[in-house]
């Protein structure tokens, strides 16, 4: 976010530090065994300690902590230096000593979790940072404005103290790595570091732990938590991803050479000069001009108002070529770590993702969480025992048609297209002894809005364990005109019309006419008018809150900027994310204390389970097959959150299981007296 903006946005949170930084604060370099000691002293008298490594590299398993500094105040820093190429150091065996004070201190960290893993895996120090008290001030700055993105330590100092601190391009440069440079060189920026971390603290923990104690003691728990996570491998089979790549890039020439031959010669379909050159001249038009005048041909306007078959031909390409970039080509290593992110989605939502010119060295340049979900296919299965090979339980799939053997006992259960599945390359560490298996929760966002909006229609069928979709359509359409069709219409409803979808929502998701479109939204919302209310309830309560909703579990999201901003786009899109964050966010919470509480869980049984990812309502993992009866249960009681509906009552949260081999090629079970089967599909 440019400097202007943050002026711009500036939170009801920040205050002007900047002439009593500039005054008062003392840094210092401890380059000798003296003065360490003298240090250590001090440190003694103090019960709260701001922390921050200096580093070779981001590598927490091949680089190494060059110096660390700390702080007893927001207005003084000591650098501590142990491994620069250049100037003089400290003992390597004071790092130890240090490490020593540390572990029995209250310590505040900045994105704690990358110095947790530096100090866990010095190969020169002995240490169990899971047994440290540390607090996260990340989560502070976050829940003090959860919208803004860049929230580096350098920018929230600037943010909420007014504090212009050098960064660390400033002070290495374009080639050097921090260990590089000399202690003295560094030791403004590193302390800068430390007590910009305690000054955070200081200013913000009195307001936030006032207003929403709970999400920021959740925050900075799972920030701690968030050291076992980014250790944790997926297994990666690099020979489907190879095999679907290959079949990717022939269709996306196939796809290139049709385009070329309606258009009638070659050019680059990624130049927008080019491309708007060729679709005029075979008289195809956006219908839409730049302000220079050109044509507006970029992937939204292209899939949006191209209603030629050329369009769908470049829109189908584009689509091709982004999943063979960012997915297909990518998952070439046998095993890796993916990144996630607990301090990005304005909801509270977890991200993953490790991409920009400077991708993290520990993790996949992939986003796990967002994966392309391939097409849906049929399957039949049949319980054969578990004497053959290749069973899920002792079910097996029959992916190319049905043997006459099993017709007898075989049904058809929902699963996912083999071909262009880069969801298959995710998968267990032995075929032959695992299971690849997705917990997740049930319609988990229209359920948190139906519980705490209490829509009787959802409630009602909620409670009683009813198809929602069923339901939804009784009342769109009365029970006596109820069919599979009405069902669907009833489905489409559900999920698209809970954040502010409309009839063109429909439109674009479905391609079915506009009349009919406009016939779901209208009874939709006529049927489920109890939660239409409660959403404007919930925007006119945050308008008159100063522009502040709360999630179920208390966590904040700051719209006044949004809701009274001048243009009406902008003030509609917080009139969205009111809802989209009570919701969402509730959603969020949850999951967030479902990795909190899971953690003790997977070590204790590192032997039987093995966490593997996990995607906004759903967690993945890999279970022994001789150990799936007994961990599966043991997995959905930490799952089933307890969530407060806001009206002093509580609701849980059904999770559903899928089993497979891989991440794309799992199908649903349910379990019956300790029997598991696949879900039939349904009618």
């Amino acid at each position: 976010m440019a400097k202007e903006e943050y002026k711009l946005r500036s939170s009801p949170f920040s205050i002007d530090d900047s002439k009593k930084f500039r005054e008062e604060f003392r840094y210092g370099l401890v380059d000798t065994v003296e003065k360490f000691d003298r240090c250590l002293e001090s440190f003694a008298k103090r019960d709260v300690l701001a922390v921050d490594t200096e580093s070779s590299g981001l590598d927490f398993e091949n680089d190494l902590i060059c110096g660390a500094s700390v702080s007893v105040s927001g207005y003084m820093g000591l650098y501590f230096p142990f491994r620069h190429l250049v100037g003089q150091n400290l003992p390597i065996e004071c790092l130890q000593r240090l490490v020593d004070v540390l572990k029995i201190k209250r310590l505040l960290f900045f994105n704690g979790t990358h110095d947790l893993l530096m100090f866990k895996h010095d190969p020169d120090i002995t240490v169990n940072v899971d047994e440290w008290r540390t607090f996260e001030v990340m989560a502070l700055v976050y829940n003090g404005d959860s919208n803004i993105k860049k929230n580096s330590l350098e920018a929230m100092q600037l943010f909420y103290l007014n504090r212009v601190v050098p960064s660390l391009k400033a002070v290495t440069g374009n080639t050097m790595k921090f260990n590089q440079i000399l202690p003295e060189d560094g030791t403004y920026y590193a302390c800068c570091d430390s007590a910009g971390t305690y000054a955070l603290y200081d200013h913000l923990s009195p307001i936030l732990l006032r207003e929403c104690r709970g999400v920021v003691q959740l925050d900075s728990l799972l920030a701690k938590r968030m050291t076992f996570y980014s250790e944790q491998k997926i297994h990666v089979r690099t020979d489907i991803m190879a095999r679907e790549a290959e079949r990717v890039e022939g269709e996306i020439e196939d796809l290139e050479n049709a385009i070329f031959d309606a258009v009638g010669y070659m050019f680059n379909i990624d130049s927008p000069p080019q491309l708007s050159k060729a679709l005029l001249s075979i008289g195809v038009d956006t219908g839409l001009r730049t302000k220079k005048g050109d044509m507006v041909v970029n992937k939204k306007v292209v899939k949006s108002r191209l209603d030629h078959e050329i369009g769908a031909m470049i829109t189908k390409r584009n689509s091709l070529s982004t999943q063979l970039s960012s997915f297909f080509g990518k998952l070439t290593d046998d095993t890796g770590r993916i990144q996630y992110k607990i301090f990005r989605a304005p909801t509270g939502r977890l991200v993953s993702g490790n991409s920009g010119r400077s991708p993290h060295p520990c993790y996949l340049r992939m986003n796990y969480m967002n994966l392309p979900n391939p097409d849906r296919k049929d399957y039949f299965v049949s319980y054969v025992g578990n004497g053959e090979e290749n069973t899920i339980l002792g079910w097996k799939v029959f992916p190319d048609g049905l043997p006459n053997v099993y017709k007898e006992k075989a049904f058809l259960v929902d699963g996912m297209r083999p071909e262009k599945n880069v969801r298959r390359g995710v998968t267990v560490p032995d075929l032959r002894d695992w299971l690849f298996c997705a917990f997740d929760y049930s319609q988990e966002e229209l359920r948190i809005a139906g519980y705490l909006s209490r829509d009787p229609v959802l409630v009602k069928a909620y409670d009683a364990g009813e198809d929602i979709h069923q339901a939804t359509a009784w009342e769109m359409f009365g029970r006596g005109n109820y069919d599979g069709k009405k069902r669907k219409l009833a489905k489409i409803g559900n999920f698209s019309l809970l954040f502010d979808g409309t009839a063109k929502t429909i439109h674009k998701n479905t391609g079915l006419d506009m009349a009919t479109c406009k016939m779901i939204y209208a009874r939709y919302w006529k049927a489920l008018c109890h939660l239409k209310r409660w959403k404007q309830q919930m925007v006119s309560q945050c308008i008159s809150n100063g522009g502040i909703c709360y999630t179920a579990f208390g966590r904040p999201r700051r719209l006044a900027y949004y809701l009274t901003h001048q243009k009406s786009g902008v003030r509609n899109f917080g009139k969205r994310s009111v809802v989209s964050h009570i919701v969402q966010g509730t959603g969020g919470d949850v999951l967030r204390i479902v990795l909190i509480n899971l953690v003790d869980f997977l070590k204790k049984h590192a032997d039987k389970v093995k966490f593997i990812g996990c995607v906004h309502d759903e967690v993945d993992f890999a279970i022994r097959k001789d150990s799936f009866v007994e961990m599966a249960p043991k997995i959905k009681k930490i799952m089933e959150v307890t969530v407060p509906d806001l009206r002093g009552g509580e609701f849980k949260l059904p999770v559903d299981v899928s089993i497979g081999y891989d991440f794309g090629s799992v199908f649903e079970f349910q379990e019956k007296d300790g029997l598991w089967s696949p879900v039939p599909k349904e009618a």
